[in-house]
């Protein structure tokens, strides 16, 4: 459970840095409006999307006798998939619809934030039982330490040939994309947790 669980966070980690929403992600909004706002949008709506639906999950998944069934549906359909869709849109309507793209983007983003919202309870109830509690600090320090270090050392250099040796709308349509490869991969470390009820 230690090392699959580190799979899930490092990989979730790393795939994130590659669509960074400090970065590339008001770099992508920029190419499709003028409009300060929406850039602005994007922490607002992963704020709100991540942290609202938390209030309204907690007390029915911690009544579920097994979290990771619930974690997984979430956070496979509701959380990664949209990064897979948001490529989808990119790559086919950037040029010719970018209000359509950016109304895509927005939304593909906040279904992200509100199922990963979902399931977040969820998912500590989870980890609370897998990891032993002497083990949780070395845990979480691993794994979002070396995702972080796989973001330094690769992401920032994947992000950076990308955008500029690939054409756009194909630079962000491939960003994303790899980055569900790698939100996926997070999600099969993920699926291989033994969790007792």
């Amino acid at each position: 459970n230690f090392n699959v669980n580190l799979i899930d966070v490092i990989f979730i980690t790393f795939g994130f840095s590659l669509i960074s929403r400090e970065t590339v992600m008001p770099v992508l909004v920029s190419t499709l409006t003028d409009s300060k706002l929406a850039i602005g949008m994007i922490p607002a709506i992963w704020a709100l999307g991540y942290y609202l639906p938390q209030l309204a999950t907690a007390s029915f998944t911690e009544r579920l006798r097994y979290k990771k069934p619930f974690v997984m549906l979430v956070g496979s359909v509701g959380e990664r998939f949209p990064y897979f869709f948001t490529a989808v849109a990119i790559w086919a309507f950037a040029v010719a619809a970018p209000s359509l793209t950016l109304t895509l983007f927005l939304f593909f983003i906040g279904m992200a934030a509100f199922s990963a919202g979902i399931a977040t309870p969820a998912w500590f109830d989870m980890i609370a039982k897998v990891i032993p509690v002497q083990r949780r600090g070395i845990w979480s320090g691993i794994g979002h330490g070396v995702g972080a270090l796989l973001g330094f050392l690769i992401g920032a250099y994947v992000v950076a040939q990308v955008l500029e040796n690939v054409a756009y709308p194909n630079n962000f349509a491939l960003l994303f994309a790899l980055a569900f490869v790698f939100v996926m991969i997070s999600w099969a470390g993920l699926s291989l947790t033994r969790e007792p009820p």
